[in-house]
């Protein structure tokens, strides 16, 4: 049977977040890693600083070194594959304590923190 709405699992290239993020009032955990190929960090971590500033209930931290699965890697010199090898230190403790608390004090590893990113360093 046809249904009335087809399913697509992928966003439309010009998809904008922003109005939606904007009217959010949800507390959200933005984790991002420094070296995601599939969603680069850098757009995503200055739209996050720019609605924290605003006011949004958001809070941003990012893993120097780690790709868009949150883990750590090697390259494989013959392939240039990447190779996951684990998760930055402090990681699941990250989310468990956002997850209780709707937000993070204290140090998550390697996570670069800042106030104006919404958890005190």
């Amino acid at each position: 049977m046809a249904t009335k709405f087809a399913w697509s699992r992928s966003t439309p290239f010009r998809y904008d977040p922003m109005p939606a993020l904007r009217s959010d009032t949800t507390p959200q955990l933005w984790i991002l890693g420094t070296e995601d190929y599939e969603a680069p960090s850098a757009e995503t971590s200055y739209r996050i600083k720019s609605l924290i500033v605003d006011g949004r209930p958001f809070t941003l931290a990012v893993y120097p070194g780690a790709e868009h699965g949150m883990t750590l890697f090697e390259t494989d010199p013959a392939s240039g594959e990447r190779l996951s090898t684990h998760y930055p230190s402090g990681y699941f403790a990250m989310i468990r304590d956002f997850a209780r608390d709707s937000r993070l004090g204290g140090s998550y590893g390697d996570a670069v923190s800042d106030e104006i990113w919404g958890w005190p360093s």
